[in-house]
């Protein structure tokens, strides 16, 4: 509500005042180019969030995928993070399904896709168990033979510790 009222006390300045239209213009001028300024490091911030720890100091365990209601899923497993000086905040996965006519996985067709953010914790050096939801959507198709599900990891994000 204040910002309200001090918006409406602007515009009033703005119309009654011609001098400080100046001063108004070069407050919004100094705002816009903060805001790209902040807008640019915390983009910057969050590249840097994805390429700290290497997908090769992160090892996957016991990965399963199982259905919860419908199109869901969830994916499981334990991460590791084998990095020496970040702790890990998150993982993005894509998951795969796959439609397999046997054991043979030469044989699959893909059926399906899904992406999956799992936010946790893992200080370094340290292993933690995770859980993601997976939704393949309304217009999934059924499985003819056995499902397979292929898993990667996206993006590691992390913080130093």
């Amino acid at each position: 509500m204040a910002w309200l009222i001090a918006a409406l006390g602007v515009v009033v300045l703005l119309v009654f005042f011609a001098g400080f239209r100046k001063i108004a213009l070069g407050v919004l001028v100094t705002a816009v180019i903060g805001g790209f300024l902040l807008y640019q490091y915390n983009q910057q911030r969050e590249r840097q969030s994805t390429t700290r720890i290497p997908q090769s100091q992160i090892v996957l365990e016991n990965v399963a995928v199982r259905p919860t209601f419908g199109s869901s899923y969830d994916l499981s497993g334990r991460v590791n993070n084998n990095s020496e000086s970040y702790r890990l905040d998150g993982l993005e996965f894509k998951v795969t399904m796959r439609d397999c006519e046997d054991k043979d996985k030469s044989s699959c067709v893909i059926i399906g896709g899904a992406t999956a953010y799992v936010s946790l914790t893992v200080p370094p050096r340290e292993a933690r168990d995770f859980t993601g939801s997976l939704y393949f959507g309304s217009n999934q198709k059924k499985a003819k033979g056995l499902l397979a599900w292929d898993h990667e990891i996206m993006a590691v994000m992390a913080k130093r510790q």
